[in-house]
């Protein structure tokens, strides 16, 4: 009997002193977890913290952006077109070789970029493909006028130009921050109001139609008769957008 007894104590103690030392781990588990929550409760505050100042930081950039396309079109200058063109450019809604637009009534197309870090725009006078026929900088500070007799055209019709070319801004820019359904990609000109031409191809802004690059240049496929089937297609708009956008991306491509 004392024998079992004591067989019995032999088998308890190490019984008790395992348990002590799961209980133990159990206990150092417990608090570990614990920290692991307090310390994701403290980075999801902070998550949620900086989110709201994100979220406000976007905002403010946005109205900045808008108020400044306002006063752009009020009143065009080199200082404010270079800050919109430098910004839409960082942000992928316009293309990296600037912005066109075309001369109202002409057959000829104004290219604005930044001119680099001297400030400024940089204006190129160029060909429905883009072959530039004349270059001017536009400096900060620098008199519409003497850019317009640069560029031998008319004041008022150089003007013009700079405000389509800001209604082309606010269009890529509307697109990028999903104020719009459809994506036009980085604009490099909006020949009218049913046509894109991005760098990578000609989109519509009106329906999801998107014709690559590949498309527009592949002399197998004849996109241009398809889309004239559509009974919702402007006939005279896509023809001349499908026109601009195939010389002109054949020629980007050309020189690549």
């Amino acid at each position: 009997m004392l024998l079992q007894v004591g067989t019995t104590l032999g088998l308890a103690a190490p019984l008790i002193v395992l348990t002590r030392m799961i209980e133990e781990r159990v206990r150092r588990t417990e608090k570990r977890v614990a920290d692991v929550s307090a310390q994701v409760r403290e980075t999801q505050d902070r998550l949620d913290n900086i989110g709201e100042v994100t979220r406000e930081g976007l905002l403010n950039r946005q109205h900045r952006r808008l108020a400044l396309l306002r006063e752009a079109s009020r009143t065009p200058t080199a200082e404010r077109l270079e800050v919109l063109l430098r910004e839409l450019t960082a942000i992928n809604s316009i293309d990296a070789g600037g912005v066109r637009v075309r001369l109202p009534g002409t057959t000829r197309w104004l290219r604005f970029t930044t001119t680099g870090s001297d400030g400024g725009v940089r204006v190129v006078r160029e060909q429905r493909d883009g072959k530039p026929v004349v270059t001017v900088d536009w400096p900060d500070g620098g008199a519409i006028g003497v850019v317009a007799r640069g560029l031998e055209c008319p004041d008022a019709q150089f003007e013009a130009a700079c405000r389509v070319l800001v209604d082309t801004l606010a269009a890529a820019l509307s697109a990028e921050v999903g104020e719009t359904e459809l994506k036009l990609g980085r604009v490099i000109e909006v020949p009218n109001e049913q046509w894109v031409i991005s760098s990578d191809g000609l989109r519509c802004t009106q329906r999801y139609v998107h014709i690559s690059v590949d498309q527009l240049l592949d002399s197998h496929q004849d996109w241009r008769s398809h889309m004239l089937t559509k009974p919702w297609v402007n006939h005279e708009m896509f023809k001349d957008a499908y026109r601009t956008a195939s010389e002109l991306l054949a020629a980007r491509r050309r020189s690549d």
